[in-house]
């Protein structure tokens, strides 16, 4: 049986006011390069752990929480378990879940090719960090790249070990659109569980600015929201 679960955090305060300052694509560019940061929402330190209630009744459920304000932004209530309480084995499942959270995608965008590359990046010092707090060791940086070719409808993901090709029909993410700039849309977890996530579009745009396959937009993906992360837009140029 799966269980929805309509995520919209932080989705209707200041996470996503406004536009953001980025440029409009120029008559003459060929090319589009920008940047995306993926960031874990749970907040490691040496007193415990901060995260949605709901990520750690999911993940952690034996534990018992507390509510507390945000270390980062006092206006943020969210639920906190003592590090002290943690087990061995729940410290590296935290670290996994925060390892595969954080990264760096770099992407190109070919007008001519009407292709996509992508180079992605697990080296984030927010991951380092909280390895260090749950006294763990740091597994390394890990980096993988993939590709999408909108001409054929494909997207192929190069790993160090395995490549995998999938057909756009197989990926491509629908949302539900709130309005025209804004919806949400969906992602199973743990086979079971339906995520809302919450996504954020900019006019100014082209909608080949994006690190997903979402179906039938009109502009570029400035930044989506889960309970367990945030992906945010951090540069574009043109070339």
């Amino acid at each position: 049986m799966k269980i929805s679960i309509t995520a919209l955090v932080l989705f209707f305060n200041s996470i996503f006011f406004g536009q953001s300052a980025f440029n409009v694509m120029p008559k003459e560019a060929e090319k589009i390069i920008f940047e995306y940061e993926r960031k874990s929402n749970i907040e490691v330190t040496e007193n415990g752990i901060y995260a949605d209630s709901i990520v750690l009744k999911i993940e952690f459920p034996f534990y018992k929480t507390e509510s507390k304000s945000h270390p980062k932004d006092s206006s943020l209530v969210t639920r906190f378990i003592k590090l002290a309480e943690f087990s061995k084995d729940d410290k590296e499942k935290l670290g996994s879940i925060i390892y595969h959270s954080n990264e760096i995608t770099k992407g190109e965008y070919l007008e001519k090719k009407n292709k996509a590359k992508y180079e992605v990046a697990r080296n984030h010092p927010e991951t380092k960090k909280a390895f260090k707090i749950l006294n763990l060791i740091y597994p390394g940086s890990f980096h993988y790249k993939y590709e999408v070719n909108y001409k054929k409808g494909l997207k192929e993901v190069s790993y160090p070990l395995t490549n995998y090709v999938h057909s756009f029909k197989d990926v491509e993410i629908s949302i539900d659109y709130i309005d025209s700039l804004s919806g949400t849309f969906e992602v199973l977890i743990n086979n079971k569980i339906l995520l809302h996530n919450s996504i954020q579009l900019n006019e100014n745009l082209n909608r080949y600015v994006t690190f997903d396959i979402f179906a039938s937009t009109k502009f570029g993906v400035e930044k989506t929201v889960s309970i367990y992360e945030t992906i945010k837009l951090t540069a574009v140029t043109y070339k």
